[in-house]
């Protein structure tokens, strides 16, 4: 009997070792004289989890299923990515939600979201970015899920792009 436990216990711990809590998300952004344009990539790992959403073989061969999940994950990203100017947030909004062209493996497969946040007045010094996605949802116990975004930026009618990773819960303060 003992052994036998033993053996769930190492086949268990064995399937969560293949597992991992870290997710990378693509950002691009372009700024704007009246507002910043973003277009980030969400994976339907992270839209599964935000929208309670199973990954099993047949929930992969239902793009109708993650075509709902994913527009109803549209206020789950606002709520999630925050854009300030000094202490002032912006109001963005979703302008557009393009879905991938295949749906297959959950951390590879990913909906584009394009979002703007408008601001009124003189262009500021700085943007600062946040976000905090799947901060609702343990990976594991005591363990938290780690999303990043790997940023792309250059300013409209401008041909210098720079890149920077934006960290979960780690505000970065872009020039």
């Amino acid at each position: 009997m003992r052994s036998s436990l033993t053996w769930l216990v190492l086949l268990a711990c064995a399937h969560v070792a293949q597992a991992h809590p870290n997710l990378q998300d693509a950002m691009w952004v372009q700024f704007e004289p009246q507002l910043v344009r973003v277009a980030v990539n969400v994976s339907l790992k992270e839209i599964s989890v935000a929208q309670s959403v199973a990954l099993g073989e047949s929930s992969i061969a239902e793009p109708a299923a993650w075509h709902r999940a994913a527009e109803r994950h549209r206020d789950y990203v606002l709520s999630h990515l925050t854009l300030s100017i000094g202490k002032n947030a912006l109001a963005g909004r979703v302008i557009e939600l393009t879905p991938p062209p295949l749906i297959t493996d959950p951390e590879q497969t990913f909906y584009q979201y394009e979002l703007e946040y408008p601001w009124s007045g003189r262009p500021p010094v700085e943007v600062s970015f946040f976000h905090d996605m799947l901060k609702e949802w343990p990976y594991a116990v005591g363990t938290a899920w780690d999303v990043s975004c790997v940023v792309r930026a250059k300013r409209a009618n401008a041909s210098k792009v720079t890149s920077w990773l934006l960290r979960y819960q780690q505000p970065a303060m872009i020039p």
